[in-house]
């Protein structure tokens, strides 16, 4: 692969290459708002978010250590409410409660992911590494080695899906034998999209 050719897929995909801001911070997770609003003003009074998260222990989060997350990134958190409130937080501010419940609209989630996660959540934004675009530099070997496959992919998705428009436009089925192949097939809510890659 050229050195230009790489080049210009990395001014074309600069996106790609940007490092997200994480963020350092103190968590605790409670089930009520008192115990939450208890837990604020313990934090503001200099007491630790260790010492907190040890005595809520059954109620704090399994990936948060002695009440502290490092390096947590945008979206990881897939709730808006509380990945918006740590994203907008200034730091060393103790923050929230900010308060999650996932009990309707969420039915990809199990009644116990619920319970775990549902609840008040206090927290501190202790350091934030800003965000940051990889240099070409840094990513051109890497890049090198993978960009010919990863071109050779984004072709057989444009073929296959060219294809796939093509023959059905041309494919009439009569009712009663409507698959999805047919030019009539209308996809059903929450079925799965067809595969990108084979022409199935």
């Amino acid at each position: 692969m050229s050195v230009a050719r790489v080049a210009r897929y990395y001014a074309q995909h600069k996106s790609q290459f940007l490092v997200p801001e994480r963020r350092d911070l103190g968590i605790i997770h409670t089930k009520s708002a008192a115990t939450a609003a208890v837990v604020k003003r313990e934090l503001r009074s200099g007491v630790s978010f260790a010492s907190v998260a040890k005595r809520l222990v059954s109620e704090q989060l399994p990936y948060a250590s002695e009440g502290l997350l490092s390096g947590l990134e945008p979206h990881v958190y897939k709730e808006a409410v509380l990945n918006d409130a740590i994203f907008s937080a200034r730091s060393h501010v103790v923050s929230g409660p900010v308060r999650l419940d996932l009990s309707h609209g969420f039915h990809f989630r199990s009644a116990r992911d619920i319970q775990d996660i549902d609840g008040y959540y206090v927290f501190e934004v202790l350091s934030t590494v800003p965000a940051r675009q990889e240099a070409l530099s840094a990513v051109q070997g890497s890049l090198a080695r993978t960009l010919p496959e990863t071109l050779y992919k984004e072709a057989l998705v444009r073929f296959v899906k060219a294809w796939r428009a093509r023959w059905r436009a041309r494919t009439v089925c009569s009712p009663g034998f409507v698959v999805r192949n047919c030019r009539e097939f209308k996809p059903v809510p929450g079925e799965p999209p067809e595969d990108a890659y084979t022409l199935n």
